[in-house]
């Protein structure tokens, strides 16, 4: 795991790119983290984003991929040095979940359904702040220690999310409603 740090998702404001973006210059501006590699989908949100990265100077350091193959991203998941996710508002957070099971060290939102998603399998900032945003990327991309602790607690994590659990528990659900 080296190299570069991974993001997964559209671009919209939800997702809180700007603030990820501005964090990204300012942590790499005081210490030394790799390129950010970004799987976007080209939607109508994506073209502020791709100002943004040159409003910011950052051309030479964000790599875009869109439309990327299910092996692919399993191959980005596996090999990144760590995933982030600052999203201010997430119904679920399938990519947090998706690079936890991988084994990757992830930086998603405090206060959002990450946390929830992540529980002590992430290094949790706040959303709202460039500051925090950018010192938990130095910090986990600073720290091999901290890594594979986010790594392990990571796969943990993710080992109790499964589809036919999920499956169960929404045919509960509906089983309830039905019977009234």
């Amino acid at each position: 795991r080296d190299g570069f740090i991974l993001y997964v998702g559209n671009a919209r404001a939800y997702k809180n790119l700007g603030r990820l973006l501005a964090a990204y210059r300012l942590a790499s501006s005081r210490s030394s983290i790799p390129d950010l590699v970004m799987v976007v989908r080209r939607d109508r949100a994506f073209d502020s984003m791709d100002r943004e990265i040159d409003r910011l100077g950052l051309r030479g350091r964000i790599h875009i991929q869109s439309a990327v193959t299910e092996e692919r991203l399993k191959e980005l998941y596996s090999t990144c040095l760590a995933f982030a996710s600052p999203s201010i508002c997430e119904g679920f957070g399938l990519p947090v979940l998706e690079a936890m099971a991988a084994g990757c060290p992830v930086l998603a939102s405090r206060g959002t359904a990450l946390e929830e998603v992540a529980g002590d399998g992430a290094l949790l900032v706040d959303p709202y702040s460039v500051e925090a945003i950018a010192s938990g990327l130095e910090e986990i991309c600073g720290s091999p220690v901290l890594r594979a602790s986010l790594a392990e607690k990571a796969l943990a994590r993710a080992s109790g999310y499964h589809w036919d659990v999920t499956a169960e528990a929404v045919a509960r659900v509906l089983e309830g409603i039905v019977e009234g």
